[in-house]
């Protein structure tokens, strides 16, 4: 089964945990990482590696929310050092919820239908809901 990570401005991480443990309270391997804006980027990204890197660990899909942002280039750090040391990883921008659900319900698809199908969920979830009347 793929490891979910997300990386996010604080409190955006642990939110999106959140919606997705409301519709799968049972999914597990799934981490938050709410980064600070006062953070140290090279820390921090050696924090992240430890808490995902084990023997066990097959694959990591990453998300993350602003592309060129503190946390997404922190999760290209991530992502490549993961790569580097033989786990497949995938990282993709734009987090909303949408793909959050995804990326549970599908996490036991192979790494790249998953990251497929993550990115369909996010872009079906945007939708216009009410359109402004014109005068």
């Amino acid at each position: 089964m793929v490891r979910i990570a997300i990386i996010a401005h604080e409190p955006m991480a642990s939110a999106l945990l959140d919606v997705g443990q409301h519709v799968f309270p049972d999914a597990t391997d799934i981490y938050p990482f709410d980064i600070q804006a006062t953070c140290c980027p090279d820390a921090v990204s050696d924090l992240i590696f430890d808490a995902l890197y084990d023997m066990e660990t097959r694959k990591v899909l990453i998300l993350t929310d602003l592309c060129g942002a503190t946390p997404a280039n922190i999760a290209v750090r991530v992502a490549n050092k993961l790569n580097d040391h033989q786990v497949p990883s995938e990282l993709l921008g734009g987090v909303n919820a949408g793909m959050v659900l995804s990326a549970i319900a599908y996490r036991a698809h192979e790494l790249p239908e998953l990251t497929k199908k993550v990115i369909e969920g996010g872009i079906k979830s945007i939708r216009s809901l009410v359109e402004a009347k014109s005068d």
